[in-house]
């Protein structure tokens, strides 16, 4: 009698801690699947099939990993179409699911440049696309800029034209962003899409002007200049574009900003 008690109570220690405790096992597995996009594998998680689905269950696309990403995210971050398309049809509530750090799959794909997935990913939501932000105020076409991806610029600024004039929390537009990376080609396609967010200020008074003289960014510089930036406008701390550009010990970009400067005084004289 002993022994078949001490039988049962053995087995039923097994059978809950086998059960119960390797679930999440389970969900981690799915993410695996989702970021080296092996589509087979996704299915069978999904599906609970085999060994492994019998003995866990179903793995679940909402659940997240120790930094909040959902399977999802993973999939959109390494630019997976095929394991995103299965994973939002078994479950759409991950398209706006935050990670740590209040960032979507849409955020990721953005960031990557990930563009057949930022397209899929627009296509599953409403129109307008809903701005989503991250823990700093950024939204994707935010990331996009950061990074210089043009493509990704495009769709993600036709989904929704109020993304080209949203805010960072440091007040930051999308071309304020460009400009502080040097990403030409995107500030180019941001003004000409919005043109009148030329001399737009941050939270400190600066213009996409002043962040690129900061950095040292002579092309943007030269864009921005060539498309009417004021060389004279000055930020909270009553500081120019070039005074900017002096303080970082950019003296090339000083330099250029003061031709530039000189020569709109030229042309004003002369009207």
């Amino acid at each position: 009698m002993n022994h078949t008690r001490t039988f049962i109570t053995t087995f039923l220690f097994i059978t809950l801690t086998t059960f119960t405790i390797p679930i999440e096992a389970n969900t981690v597995s799915l993410h695996d699947a989702a970021g080296a996009g092996n589509v087979e594998e996704i299915r069978s998680l999904l599906a609970g099939k085999g060994l492994k689905g019998w003995i866990l269950g179903k793995a679940d696309p909402v659940k997240v990993d120790d930094v909040g990403c959902t399977a999802l995210h993973y999939a959109a971050a390494r630019g997976h179409f095929k394991a995103a398309t299965i994973l939002l049809k078994a479950d759409r509530r991950p398209l706006f699911m935050q990670d740590d750090a209040g960032c979507t799959p849409l955020h990721y794909a953005a960031f990557h440049g990930c563009d057949e997935v930022v397209r899929l990913l627009i296509g599953h939501t409403q129109k307008p696309l809903p701005i989503q932000f991250s823990n700093d105020g950024s939204t994707p076409l935010h990331y996009a800029a950061d990074y210089n991806r043009v493509n990704t610029i495009a769709l993600v600024a036709n989904a929704n034209l109020n993304l080209l004039v949203t805010r960072d929390d440091r007040g930051r537009i999308p071309l304020h962003r460009a400009a502080l990376t040097n990403a030409l080609e995107v500030a180019e396609l941001l003004l000409e899409a919005a043109p009148a967010t030329l001399n737009d200020r941050d939270n400190d008074g600066n213009t996409p002007l002043h962040l690129a003289a900061s950095r040292g960014h002579i092309p943007i510089a030269r864009l921005l200049a060539i498309e009417g930036a004021s060389p004279f406008l000055m930020n909270k701390k009553s500081l120019t574009p070039s005074q900017l550009a002096f303080d970082a010990k950019h003296e090339k970009m000083e330099t250029k900003l003061f031709d530039y400067a000189s020569l709109l005084l030229d042309r004003g004289k002369r009207l």
